[in-house]
């Protein structure tokens, strides 16, 4: 990533414009400010010691940045004041990826209480120890969901379910002890859309939806298992990914479904656990489904939560 020649002045700062494909020259500074242009027209404020490490980590979580502009900051007491101003000025006229990923200026009460909302932004390049934080919970809801969760633990696919639901909160739901049943909710045979020919075994809820859904044909001995994962909508070059998705067997992917109360998401339907799998193993996809994820918990808490089953979870959560 060289600098190029070009320079401008953006919400008072002086930024240059950095191509993103080569290295900083010795001696450019590295530590400062900087804002990213993505396909979809969105921005992305952040500060940074040293921005060649930093720009590699967004590279590894999305594949659609065009543009970064950099401006340097002295003194590193000050990136924490310009960074912030620099947020409201451009969130004026853009929306902003980092705070919240969505459009509301700033994260949800709940979410910040718990987690530290950088952390969230940061969570890709550099993971927390999550075993070092005790897990809430509730006697009373362990009690009453117990046997919902016994009627699922006895299903002949059960044990394989129980893999998949924790290599998907392990893969796309950061810090999951210290926003368990809060920011999110994981059900044991909810009712939801029962029908004769069809039942949920498991729900697992992020904010105000449903993130993955995992369904059988409703009888005895059921070998029918299929479901969906919701993910973001797919922008540059995620989006051939998921064009080929329909062509792999067992899975297929819906252009578009919308919720009232985040928009559109991008619903991929698999029609048995080892379709599940092949999404949960795609680099791609699970990217898109943390960055719904991370955009789901700032939005605040789970409307799902009195639904929890910890005793679930307890094969969930490590």
């Amino acid at each position: 990533m060289t600098v190029d020649d070009e320079q401008f002045k953006y919400s008072g700062l002086r930024f240059t414009r950095l191509r993103f494909d080569s290295q900083v020259s010795a001696g450019n500074p590295r530590r400062g400010v900087y804002v990213l242009t993505f396909a979809d027209g969105y921005r992305y404020v952040g500060q940074t010691i040293d921005i060649v490490a930093r720009l590699a980590a967004h590279r590894r979580r999305w594949f659609d940045i065009t543009d970064v502009a950099f401006s340097p900051v002295p003194k590193a007491k000050q990136l924490d004041p310009i960074e912030r101003h620099l947020i409201k000025s451009v969130g004026r006229t853009h929306s902003l990826r980092n705070i919240a990923l969505t459009s509301t200026p700033f994260p949800s009460p709940t979410l910040s209480a718990l987690v530290d909302p950088r952390e969230l932004t940061d969570w890709f390049a550099v993971p927390v120890d999550e075993s070092m934080f005790d897990r809430v919970e509730d006697s009373a809801m362990r009690a009453s969901s117990l046997h919902k969760y016994r009627e699922l633990a006895s299903h002949p696919e059960f044990p394989e379910v129980a893999r998949l639901l924790a290599m998907f909160v392990e893969s796309c739901l950061p810090a999951p002890r210290r926003t368990e049943r809060r920011v999110w909710a994981l059900s044991s045979m909810p009712s939801t859309g029962r029908t004769a020919s069809s039942r949920r075994l498991t729900t697992l809820s992020v904010g105000p939806i449903e993130a993955l859904v995992i369904s059988d044909n409703g009888r005895a001995n059921a070998d029918v298992v299929r479901g969906f994962l919701n993910v973001a909508p797919p922008v540059g070059k995620a989006r051939m990914t998921f064009a080929g998705l329909v062509l792999r067997r067992g899975i297929s992917s819906r252009r578009e479904y919308g919720y009232t109360s985040i928009g559109p998401v991008r619903r991929v339907s698999f029609d048995s656990l080892s379709g599940l799998e092949k999404l949960l193993s795609d680099p791609v996809v699970v990217q898109q489904a943390r960055n719904l994820i991370v955009n789901l918990m700032f939005k605040g808490s789970t409307v799902y939560g009195r639904y929890h089953d910890f005793n679930l979870a307890d094969h969930i959560v490590k």
